[in-house]
């Protein structure tokens, strides 16, 4: 069931004092810019939604996702079996689940991801100065959490889950972390937060005004932490100038970086990413160039790199002070996507020479002042597929990089 952009919709169902109404087949619900939305379900329907496997709702007025019925009595009991994902975004409304007490089972919960509800808490953690709760949450964080895979969380949450007095095993299925809305000018990222996720493998860092990603001093288990990370993603982090990650996350296989509005380079110029084996960066407007020789000699496992919407780049490898001709070989390297650069001039423009043993694609569109890939020797004896500005050539082309675009005739 998908619901989406009915500026006057109050409710999905009506009411069925007569028990009529049965969704027993529903897998999927998704509810999203309905301003008028009060609720989602009626109670009378979601004590009956043994199928329901994924449920999303973003940009609605919604105030609580299930409506009181009085003919179902105090505290009534609502069951998911089969529920594993559950997203809220943007619901500036919302105060419950259920508005009356209530509880509620998610056996199979792998996914919670919950961004910009404030008026609701999230796990039972809100208390009044004698212990008594002061609102019911969303979820029962020990019936939740130790079966949880992802969990997405403003920090604010986040701290005030790891600040619980919880046993130290309770976080051991967490594979993939989001810390979202990092407010306030001298905003940091939490310290101790990270020795309660040690099986973590993707970190999401979000939204917020962090200037450096981590503390200057991390104690050994959340270095140990962070160098299980496969995965790091950071986006919407406008005050953030240097990543200074690459000692930290020995073992990265996949960096993302998007609106990043202050970050001029991806790292220092000594950095190594020695396991890196994908590289996406989006819409990076300060970004000048995207890591120095030193750098790129370090990306020996490096298959697929993409760079989009940074006005500002003029090459992706800069040198650092290397002897023009040194060679640099991208080992691994077998797709290359250039788009919208629009201060791109080439790949490099020291003359160094390039290796591509097994580059086999290569996209450039929308890169309007790139005429020449490098200025030094390029070798691509793999390569297959070249588009340029929008338009594909039109059969296999192999050969050297290092010809000026109206040459290629596509």
């Amino acid at each position: 069931m998908h619901v989406c952009n009915l500026q006057k919709l109050k409710k999905v169902w009506n009411t069925n004092p007569h028990g009529i109404l049965s969704f027993q087949n529903l897998h999927f619900v998704k509810a999203g810019q309905c301003p008028s939305l009060k609720s989602l379900f009626p109670a009378s329907v979601a004590l009956g939604l043994p199928q329901l496997q994924e449920l999303i709702l973003n940009d609605c007025g919604v105030e609580e996702i299930v409506a009181e019925e009085e003919r179902l009595g105090e505290a009534p009991k609502f069951v998911f079996p089969k529920t594993s994902s559950f997203t809220l975004w943007n619901l500036p409304k919302l105060k419950s689940f259920y508005p009356g007490r209530h509880t509620s089972e998610w056996p199979v919960l792998k996914k919670v991801d919950v961004f910009c509800c404030n008026e609701v808490p999230v796990f039972d953690l809100e208390q009044d100065q004698l212990g008594i709760q002061i609102q019911q949450p969303l979820f029962s964080i020990e019936k939740v959490i130790p079966n949880l895979e992802e969990l997405y969380l403003n920090v604010k949450d986040a701290v005030k889950v790891c600040q619980g007095q919880f046993s130290a095993d309770l976080f051991h299925k967490v594979k993939v972390l989001a810390l979202q809305c990092f407010d306030g000018a001298s905003a940091k990222f939490p310290s101790g937060i990270l020795n309660r996720f040690q099986n973590m493998e993707k970190l999401v860092v979000t939204r917020g005004y962090l200037k450096e990603l981590f503390p200057c001093q991390l104690v050994d288990e959340e270095e140990h932490t962070l160098a299980r990370i496969r995965y790091l993603e950071l986006s919407h982090l406008p005050n953030l100038k240097d990543l200074r990650v690459d000692q930290l996350l020995q073992n990265l296989e996949t960096l993302e970086v998007s609106l990043c509005d202050s970050l001029i380079n991806l790292a220092p110029s000594a950095s190594s990413f020695g396991n890196l084996t994908a590289l996406h960066v989006r819409y990076c407007k300060a970004l000048k160039y995207l890591v120095t020789s030193s750098t790129a000699r370090s990306l020996v496992q490096l298959s697929v790199m993409s760079i989009k919407e940074c006005k500002m780049v003029t090459e992706i490898v800069a040198s650092n002070g290397d002897e023009a001709g040194n060679e640099i070989i991208f080992r691994k390297l077998q797709s290359l996507k250039l788009d919208c650069l629009d201060s791109l001039t080439s790949f490099c423009s020291v003359n160094f020479t390039f290796r591509f043993p097994c580059l086999t694609e290569v996209i450039v569109t929308n890169c309007q002042k790139m005429k020449t890939f490098s200025l030094g020797i390029s070798s691509t004896p793999r390569l297959q597929k070249v588009w340029l500005s929008e338009k594909k050539d039109k059969g296999d082309w192999k050969g050297d990089l290092n010809i000026t675009i109206q040459q290629l005739h596509i």
